[in-house]
């Protein structure tokens, strides 16, 4: 097998400079020692079925139960689950330069 010139790369960096995820870090002080990023598709979703409740602590929830997920399925890389009928994955990887970062998502985004 030959290498590869890699043409292009969609940095996480970018993906949140652009909107595609939103850096919750803050949100996951004392949850996560990693930097926490949501999709918006998730974000949006959260926003839709839980309106009128604080955004902040919604995402504040989740990342609640997405820590206690970890803990009970302890080494997985990838981590699937309900939430209020919401289908989620939350995966743990490698971030722009192989850094440990976790990005939650909905059941069906990559």
């Amino acid at each position: 097998m030959g290498e590869f010139e890699i043409i292009s790369q969609y940095t996480r960096k970018k993906a949140i400079e652009d909107g595609v995820l939103i850096d919750v870090s803050e949100h996951a002080k004392g949850i996560f020692k990693v930097p926490v990023a949501v999709t918006c598709g998730l974000y949006s979703e959260l926003e839709r079925r839980f309106r009128g409740a604080d955004i902040k602590e919604t995402v504040i929830s989740l990342l609640g139960v997405v820590r206690q997920m970890k803990k009970r399925i302890y080494g997985e890389e990838t981590v699937e689950f309900s939430l209020n009928l919401i289908k989620i994955k939350a995966v743990s990887h490698g971030g722009d330069f192989g850094e440990d970062v976790l990005t939650v998502m909905l059941k069906n985004e990559d």
